[in-house]
């Protein structure tokens, strides 16, 4: 990745941590790192989320459940570790960043850049979420029409200093 990470995507990597170890996992996977995103709710992620009329304490139950469903593999004790590496699926997910930040033409990658890659992945987790109607296609354009409305916003506030 060649750009710039907003703190918050770093808070919510480390936040990532608890929420596998707070699963019992031995790597971080997508899951930890979307339950830590909707565990904040003060995020670009999460606003979108909103605007979606998605509820993000039920959202964040459904995935906690579902990663506790659907997780098969072995249950250790890596709560003495300070950090635990990345799952190959979450890595895929961080080297693809930089293309979802690109859609977007944005020189910082933010939740909305990691939730899209997240959407973008074959993951079982990105089936569940299109279940409760959370895709790809529908979050993108949310983000768009959210970065749009703030744009216009900010110039609208420009123009009455």
């Amino acid at each position: 990745m060649s750009r710039k990470i907003d703190p918050k995507v770093k808070i919510i990597m480390n936040q990532a941590i608890n929420e596998a170890k707070d699963h019992d996992d031995n790597k971080i996977k997508p899951e930890h790192v979307l339950l830590s995103m909707v565990l904040d709710n003060d995020n670009e992620c999460t606003w979108a989320l909103t605007l979606m009329d998605i509820d993000t304490f039920t959202l964040y139950d459904k995935i906690s459940d579902f990663t506790r469903k659907n997780d098969l593999n072995p249950r250790t004790d890596y709560n003495s570790r300070k950090s635990l590496p990345f799952s190959d699926e979450m890595k895929l997910i961080i080297k693809n960043l930089d293309k979802h930040c690109d859609k977007l033409k944005d020189d910082i990658i933010d939740t909305t850049h990691l939730m899209l890659s997240i959407l973008d992945s074959k993951l079982p987790l990105v089936v569940m979420l299109s279940e409760i109607n959370i895709t790809y296609n529908k979050f993108l354009k949310t983000v768009t029409n959210m970065d749009k409305f703030e744009h216009k916003n900010s110039a609208f506030s420009s123009e009455d200093g």
